[in-house]
């Protein structure tokens, strides 16, 4: 059953080939009577079996029921359960899969007025289940069983309802961060001496040469890097850039104190909250170790939205209407920089820029 009230799940998927198991679905199953709700993440298809945790917002592990594993020709199949209680009004949940190195992960965002919702449906959903009863006997009575290709049709066009759900929950999601669009424009005094920045400051690509500038403190000197020239420190930003054409890339914000003269480490220890693409088609989350993810299809142009005070820097594919990475519960002090590396143009493979897009929230 479902509500007309602000809930989004929010689906972060990091796996690598040798996981093959499903992306985790978090679905919302009944109002427990103690004024909880009650969670279950699901997923199918593994190899080997993986651990599930639940997790709250900072990253604590919340004590859930046991896992309930099953294996059959497909691999391995995971189901847990959560009950779940009104904390503040943003609650925050997330199922992790956890196998070996890998992980994959799925975030729901579940409104203060969901938990009153449910209190009501509760009441419905049993005269509901009355009547359904009383149906099913009839049912029953008049056709003992009722044909396997039906419920396989029926189970079918569920997940097709569920998925396309999910799909239109992100869209109107990345709709919501679009809000905060804010103009970004480059800054030519921090660009590393190799790279080439367009006169308007929206475009930057890897040169062929070392250009004379002025070895200032706030200049890149061994990494092909650049940022904006506006900080932030508070509150909410959006900005897309566009990737298309290149075969290596690294996006996102950047502590202002970073290190910008020695060897870099792109981790959020260090200052850091990037992706990046490498290999032309292998995508990372720069997470300290890098986190492998799996894309449906390449990257044309990446939406990077930062919440300051809630400690959240999200990317998203801006075509596909789809989730990339997250980094979470982080703690910001300092001033933040939009961050671009557009990478080396060897053999003449990374020739494209970057460039910052107006943001379309017609798209």
């Amino acid at each position: 059953m479902f509500f007309c009230v602000t809930l989004m799940i929010l689906y972060r998927f990091m796996e690598s080939q040798a996981a093959q198991g499903t992306h985790p679905v978090i679905m919302m199953e009944s109002y427990d009577h103690s004024g909880g709700i009650d969670l279950v993440c699901e997923s199918k298809g593994w190899n080997l079996e993986p651990e599930v945790l639940w997790l709250n917002r900072d990253g604590d592990t919340l004590p859930a029921k046991d896992t309930q594993i099953h294996k059959d020709t497909e691999g391995f199949s995971v189901k847990r359960h959560i009950t779940v209680y009104d904390y503040s009004d943003s609650n925050k949940f997330y199922c992790r899969l956890l196998q070996g190195h890998h992980m994959m992960e799925a975030e729901i965002i579940i409104n203060s007025k969901v938990f009153d919702t449910w209190k009501w449906a509760v009441a419905i959903s049993v005269l509901a289940c009355l009547i359904a009863v009383g149906w099913i006997l009839t049912a029953v009575i008049l056709h003992k069983t009722e044909p396997q290709r039906q419920k396989v049709k029926r189970d079918l066009t569920e997940k097709k309802n569920f998925v396309e759900l999910q799909r239109q929950r992100m869209k109107c999601e990345l709709a919501e961060k679009k809000k905060f669009a804010v103009d970004v424009t480059l800054d030519p005094d921090k660009a590393h001496p190799e790279l080439r920045v367009s006169p308007d400051g929206k475009q930057v690509m890897a040169g062929d040469q070392w250009q004379d500038r002025p070895d200032t403190p706030q200049r890149f000197a061994d990494y092909v890097d650049v940022v904006g020239k506006r900080s932030f420190s508070s509150r909410r930003f959006y900005y897309e850039v566009q990737v298309s054409g290149k075969t290596k890339w690294n996006l996102g914000v950047v502590r202002e104190n970073i290190n910008r003269k020695e060897k870099i480490t792109w981790r959020p220890q260090d200052g850091f909250w990037t992706v990046k693409l490498r290999n032309e088609n292998e995508y990372c989350a720069c997470a300290g170790p890098d986190v492998l993810l799996t894309l449906r299809e390449k990257v044309e142009k990446v939406g990077v939205f930062v919440d300051y005070e809630e400690g959240l820097v999200s990317f998203y594919d801006v075509k596909s209407n789809s989730h990339i990475y997250s980094f979470t519960a982080q703690s910001f002090t300092d001033k933040l920089y939009p961050y671009f590396c557009p990478d080396l143009n060897e053999r003449s493979e990374n020739s494209a820029p970057l460039i910052i897009s107006p943001v379309l929230t017609t798209e």
